[in-house]
């Protein structure tokens, strides 16, 4: 929108000064003709009055036909006493005779002159509403087409941009759709040339943070199932030591090396579940009841507390979901023991499993301050010095939440209590699809991560996430991906420069006067603009329907003599210095991979780099036909009478050096011999056309 108001305000910068460039070349053609009234009627006048044989009164001449009149005169003697007149003349509105020339009353533009030595003296007058009018009425004749189209070709421009852009809208929304561990590739159907590469390398950046997460994970995982055996057996020589020993000191550092070692068993389990909740597969192609699980999990982690201490809360009716019940036991089995182990001793523990997926875990205990809740879900992170757990407990129920798409929340004191800590999860509850039942391909998250917000004394969280930074490798910096839309910029650019400057110096040289070079100016921008924008988008859209259809005719081929296309594309490689066996297998292995593309890219020499983009061509082209133009147009407003030719030809040699040093810069290529090769041409159209002016004195 900003684009199409800024081209708004230029046309209409460039219509009110050709407008009032306009109303200059009116009052001129108007007072050419008061004169030459003047200068006709004179004659006749005085021929009459001195045929009369009666001096002394004025004769008024009669109408042949009522019609419009817009010149009215009066015939004066030398006393002024009016001798003859038209036959609307109004007396009162021609002033005292003063001498020869133009004259200027309130509504009138008048012309005098005289005979016979000032004997006889003739005034003529034109309404100046009469030059409004016409001024106006062409004015609404060439402004009111231009006011229907102007929005139309807006409204056009618009929707096709706005259409070119879809795809890397929906690129951009795919990318922000995502979760922190969603680290899949990004499909990059449809989006445009220039982006593809881009799209590519993005995708491989994500390709290598995936493989090393995994890595990452399955070396906790397999560390830690590893480290069962032999401390289940460091473990057992423990406990066997305490029972052997008869001293007491030693039987106390036996128990002690015994509850380390369990300690360490407890660390590794919980490792290998947070690399399950992180990397393994959390949701289900079919959803299940939760109520049995919740009730088997619950009852496990109750073994050896007082009955009743931990209660469970569930529906009538069944609680359906595709979570994995294997991850749920994960998940519900870390609360209830954090909430066993960070509560106060023989408190309740309230676990809540309600109908809409929404599990909550309660128990008594002092009220946790917001800054410690705010932290409690990283990763060896303990509520306080003295607790003895693992610090991954809320952790690997915040990486599940996240990975469901979830929030996580935190409050204490517990809903309706004065102390106490609770913690909520939304689980995905219902039958539908699950949208991440192939998170081993392409991770499961599917939303950014919710920041932490601190509410009533609670925070809401959907679980930590790790900011990583990625050094890519060592890439060469190339641009011929900007062919296609410099090529154009540069051409519009350019031949705006030449093509207006050498039409303002070939009128200048013709007819030097402001008006005819400014009009000429104008028209020139205008049709230029127009010319190239559509004679872009027509040479590049037939050059994309070229290109189509010679890659129809390929893959057409390919479906009819398969074994003769992988012989020519061999025959291409062996011509290029491969060995006829290396260029064999060359062909063999892209043809196998995609055919179709190896045969565009060799045989037709077409790439994606170079993909035709019309409208892309023809909106690079006519913008910056429009801005290069504009500058040989203001140096020839601004330049000093009489040195409209110079100003504009030093102002268009510089621009065109500049022009020349962007272009090449933009290309990264030598930057002398681009800038020479515009200011030789442009010079010799500039003085090739100041010379045509010259010689035939036309506008050209």
């Amino acid at each position: 929108m900003s684009l199409g108001l800024l081209l708004t305000l230029l046309w209409v910068a460039a219509a009110s000064v050709t407008a009032l460039l306009l109303r200059g070349e009116i009052n001129q053609v108007f007072d050419s003709a008061l004169q030459e009234t003047a200068e006709r009627l004179l004659p006749l006048a005085v021929m009459d009055i001195v045929d009369r044989e009666d001096n002394a009164g004025a004769q008024r001449l009669a109408a042949l036909r009522e019609r419009g009149e817009y010149f009215t005169y009066v015939v004066r003697g030398e006393t002024g006493l009016i001798l003859l007149q038209s036959h609307r003349a109004d007396p009162g509105v021609f002033p005292p005779y003063d001498g020869p020339g133009f004259r200027q009353t309130q509504g009138f533009r008048i012309y005098n002159d005289d005979a016979l030595k000032g004997t006889v003296r003739i005034s003529v007058a034109e309404p100046m509403s009469h030059r409004a009018t016409v001024f106006w009425e062409i004015v609404l004749a060439l402004g009111l087409p231009l006011l229907l189209v102007i929005p139309i070709a807006l409204a056009v421009i618009v929707f096709a941009v706005r259409a070119s852009l879809a795809p890397l809208r929906r690129f951009r929304a795919t990318l922000a759709g995502r979760g922190s561990s969603d680290l899949s590739a990004v499909p990059a159907d449809g989006l445009p040339a220039e982006l593809k590469p881009l799209a590519a390398s993005l995708n491989g950046v994500l390709a290598r943070l995936k493989a090393a997460f995994e890595a990452e994970r399955n070396f906790a995982s397999h560390a830690a199932h590893e480290l069962r055996t032999p401390l289940a057996g460091a473990i057992a020589q423990a406990q066997r030591l305490r029972g052997e020993t008869g001293e007491p000191a030693a039987a106390a550092r036996a128990a002690e090396i015994e509850a380390t070692l369990k300690r360490l068993t407890r660390l590794s389990e919980r490792l290998m579940q947070l690399a399950r909740a992180e990397g393994g597969r959390l949701r289900l192609d079919q959803p299940r009841d939760l109520s049995p699980a919740a009730r088997i999990v619950t009852e496990d982690a109750a073994r050896g507390t007082p009955e009743g201490r931990v209660t469970l809360r569930l529906p009538a009716a069944p609680v359906f979901s595709d979570l994995d019940p294997d991850a749920f036991g994960i998940l519900l089995r870390n609360l209830i023991e954090n909430a066993l182990r960070h509560g106060e001793a023989d408190g309740p523990v309230a676990v809540t499993l309600a109908a809409d997926g929404l599990l909550t875990v309660a128990n008594d205990g002092p009220v946790v301050p917001p800054e410690t809740l705010s932290r409690l879900t990283r990763r060896f992170e303990r509520g306080g010095a003295g607790n003895h757990g693992s610090g991954l407990g809320l952790a690997i129920v915040a990486a599940i939440a996240d990975r469901l798409n979830s929030t996580l929340i935190l409050r204490s004191p517990a809903t309706g209590r004065t102390q106490g800590f609770e913690v909520a999860v939304r689980l995905p509850a219902g039958g539908g699809v699950a949208a991440d039942r192939m998170a081993p391909e392409r991770g499961e998250a599917r939303g950014p991560p919710q920041p932490a917000l601190t509410d009533s004394g609670g925070v809401f969280m959907s679980g930590s996430s790790t900011e990583l930074k990625y050094q890519p490798a060592h890439e060469e910096l190339h641009y011929i991906n900007r062919s296609g839309w410099l090529r154009a910029a540069v051409l519009g650019a350019n031949d705006g420069i030449v093509s207006v400057s050498s039409l303002v110096v070939g009128v200048a040289a013709a007819d030097p006067t402001p008006q005819a070079v400014l009009i000429a100016g104008f028209a020139g921008l205008a049709a230029g603009a127009m010319s190239m924008a559509a004679g872009e988008y027509v040479s590049v859209s037939s050059q994309s329907d070229i290109e189509a259809a010679d890659i129809e005719r390929e893959r057409q081929a390919l479906l009819d003599t398969p074994e003769a296309e992988e012989r020519e594309l061999a025959a291409i490689y062996e011509s290029r210095g491969l060995s006829p066996a290396t260029a064999a297998l060359v062909a063999r292995e892209l043809t196998e991979k995609d055919a179709l593309g190896a045969h565009v890219r060799d045989e037709l020499g077409l790439s994606e780099v170079h993909a035709a983009n019309p409208l892309q061509a023809a909106i690079a082209s006519g913008l910056t036909f429009c801005a290069a133009a504009a500058l040989p147009v203001l140096a020839a407003v601004f330049a000093p009478e009489g040195r409209i030719i110079p100003t504009v030809v030093v102002t268009t040699l510089v621009a065109l050096a500049g022009l020349g040093a962007l272009g090449a810069h933009a290309g990264a290529a030598p930057k002398i011999p681009a800038t020479l090769r515009v200011l030789f041409w442009g010079a010799a159209a500039m003085a090739i056309t100041a010379g045509v002016g010259h010689i035939f004195g036309v506008s050209v």
